[in-house]
């Protein structure tokens, strides 16, 4: 399933999925019609991320979780500092497990 790692948070990056979700929380439906997604795209999208420790919900709604803001937020993200990301991830899994 890693092989789909990659290209979902390239696609939230793409989206300006962060950006969004680091204004206030937001669930699935706020997200699919701010960034123009269709709903079933969105859940998708939003539940991998979650799954993978990059977005957290809670209560029916999205947010960054402070310990990845900073990856997400002070820089612009390109598809190379998504791939740093994920590249560190994988490493720390791999240290850790």
């Amino acid at each position: 399933m890693s092989m789909f790692h990659f290209p979902t948070l390239t696609v939230a990056d793409e989206v300006g999925l962060f950006p969004f979700l680091d204004e206030a929380p937001a669930t699935a439906e706020d997200v699919a019609k701010k960034l123009s997604l269709g709903g079933r795209a969105t859940e998708a999208l939003l539940g991998v991320l979650a799954s993978l420790g990059y977005l957290v919900q809670h209560n029916g709604k999205f947010h960054l979780p402070d310990s990845c803001k900073n990856y997400y937020l002070q820089t612009v993200l390109t598809t190379g500092v998504v791939y740093c990301i994920l590249c560190e991830r994988l490493h720390y899994r791999t240290q850790h497990c």
